[in-house]
């Protein structure tokens, strides 16, 4: 993200600011996670830090540097990782086991999905605590698809499952499809969102399901080798 922030977008790449995010939390969290007893207290806590020092922020000046720094600060968005430690705890501390039954109640559960959705439709943005009111409202879809049994409806089936496993593809090549997807319309004179969204998605998948078998597939296999909880598309490699 600093390469974003610093020089500008990179073309076909710029969606990758968020590997970085990933990149500080796999190198962090877990040592703040094994040396504080609370998990709770600790995820409270970097929420506080993080929005304090974003507030402060503001009354630094309009330096190149400082600037660089309120960005990235902003974008590296430790408050909504912490908010996931929390839907986290909620779902397997028992100690939180009234909140759990509060989330996983059918009547939350529309009524978050419904809300969702018409903010999404609307393009609704939050003014100062936009991320983390999102982070909070899809928790709790993601706690009651992951862990209710009694969700409104499962999204384990064999089209969402491929597409789970091939979802770094469709992350990574979905900006190139969008331009490949305007261009091939462009020249053949006809460009209309009912033919473009369409393409867009069909070239996505594509491209993501090549890089999956030819690429992607050796550093999952190798992964085990490094890792001592075998999981996700990992164990089902292994057992092969």
């Amino acid at each position: 993200q600093v390469v974003l922030i610093g020089f500008g977008v990179v073309p076909y790449a710029s969606q990758t600011w968020s590997i970085g995010v990933e990149e500080q939390f796999y190198l962090i969290w877990p040592w703040l996670v094994k040396k504080v007893k609370n998990k709770m207290m600790l995820f409270w806590g970097v929420i506080l830090f993080y929005q304090l020092v974003k507030y402060l922020c503001r009354f630094l000046g309009e330096g190149e540097y400082i600037m660089i720094f309120r960005e990235t600060w902003e974008i590296t968005v430790i408050d909504c990782m912490a908010l996931g430690g929390i839907f986290a705890l909620i779902i397997y501390d028992e100690s939180y086991v009234k909140v759990r039954e509060f989330i996983f109640n059918k009547i939350v559960q529309w009524l978050i999905l419904v809300v969702v959705l018409v903010l999404i439709f609307k393009g609704y943005r939050f003014y100062y605590f936009h991320n983390d009111m999102y982070s909070i409202l899809f928790g709790i879809l993601i706690c009651n698809f992951a862990a209710n049994k009694n969700r409104i409806f499962s999204m384990e089936n064999i089209l969402s499952n491929y597409l789970g496993k091939i979802s770094f593809g469709l992350y990574i090549y979905h900006t190139i499809a969008i331009v490949i997807a305007v261009k091939l319309l462009k020249n053949n004179g006809d460009i209309n969102n009912y033919l473009l969204y369409p393409l867009i998605f069909v070239l996505t998948i594509i491209f993501s399901a090549i890089s999956y078998e030819f690429f992607e597939k050796r550093f999952i296999t190798r992964k085990i080798n490094y890792s001592k909880i075998i999981s996700g598309d990992s164990a089902k490699l292994e057992n092969r």
